[in-house]
């Protein structure tokens, strides 16, 4: 009987090609990144950049005033507002002192509405708290508003008494961080030297890219508690007691995440129903689940589970 010895051995199969999907994915996420990243710095600079907008001016004006936004307190509602008062020769006499006191006259403000800088003084820069109606709550898309706000500057007449209005340049700085602070006014119907200006602030957009990025990670982390909780429960990865410790850590870490939050939004905002609970409760979920996991696969060869 003859053998066969020269028969060839079947050929090993050629190695299957590695999948690529993996690194797709990766340069994707990349790419997410950094557009991100390029958005919000961009979104940063020019709400950074602020701008000044056209000075509103009566005819032959004695003096300037310059509107300059500070601050807002949104929980509030009041916008501090820094007015600064910059006479000129008619009014100092071409010194540096006023020669007569100047009111100023503001409306919609917290507090007084006339303020008056002495004769023999130069005026000072003040501050007042203008009020403002908005809703907090729609964080980060609340706007706030100010209608038909009313803005004078008066000098004493030679009796004392009398007050007369005082032609005035207007100039407004509209350079809040975090803000748009913007001032649509004009000069009054019945007296030119009467600014009547409306004043709208809302959020600037790098302060809303921001927000939303941190809502995004926020419900990133359910998402991967879960994922990792599902896995262990169906058997497809190794149920480690100490991944407990890593999703309670991603519990915990809710409370300083939103208290992160540009702005301050206070409890009861939307997103608190929206995100915050909801995010809170998927973690929840994924340590009742992972626990139910280390119940279920009982450790040893096959990770057999429990009947």
């Amino acid at each position: 009987m003859s053998t066969e010895t020269g028969a060839d051995a079947p050929a090993a199969p050629a190695p299957a090609p590695r999948p690529r999907r993996g690194l797709l994915w990766i340069a994707v996420g990349a790419v997410v990144v950094v557009a991100v990243y390029v958005t919000v710095a961009v979104l940063y600079a020019i709400s950074a950049a602020g701008s000044t907008s056209t000075p509103i001016s009566a005819a032959n004006p004695q003096a300037v005033v310059v509107l300059s936004p500070q601050s807002m307190d949104a929980a509030g509602n009041r916008l501090t507002l820094s007015i600064d008062v910059q006479p000129g020769e008619s009014l100092t006499g071409g010194g540096l002192f006023l020669t007569k006191p100047l009111t100023l006259l503001i409306s919609d403000v917290d507090g007084p509405r006339t303020i008056t800088f002495a004769a023999g003084q130069a005026p000072s820069v003040v501050s007042v708290k203008v009020i403002t109606s908005g809703l907090v709550e729609q964080w980060p898309f609340d706007r706030y508003a100010v209608s038909q706000m009313n803005i004078a500057l008066a000098q004493t007449a030679d009796d004392g008494t009398t007050l007369h209005t005082v032609p005035v340049s207007w100039q407004v700085s509209d350079r809040v961080p975090g803000w748009n602070v913007e001032f649509r006014g004009q000069p009054d119907s019945t007296n030119d030297e009467v600014l009547v200006t409306d004043v709208a602030a809302s959020r600037s957009a790098s302060t809303v890219a921001f927000a939303i990025v941190l809502i995004t990670l926020m419900l990133v982390l359910p998402a991967l508690a879960l994922t990792v909780a599902i896995s262990a429960f169906r058997g497809r990865r190794k149920t480690e007691a100490t991944l407990l410790s890593w999703i309670g850590a991603m519990l915990f870490a809710i409370v300083p995440l939103r208290g992160f939050f540009p702005g301050s939004p206070p409890i009861g905002s939307w997103v608190d129903y929206l995100v915050v609970l909801w995010v809170v409760a998927g973690l929840i979920a994924a340590l009742v689940v992972f626990v139910a996991a280390w119940m279920r696969w009982v450790p040893g060869a096959g990770e057999r589970p429990v009947r």
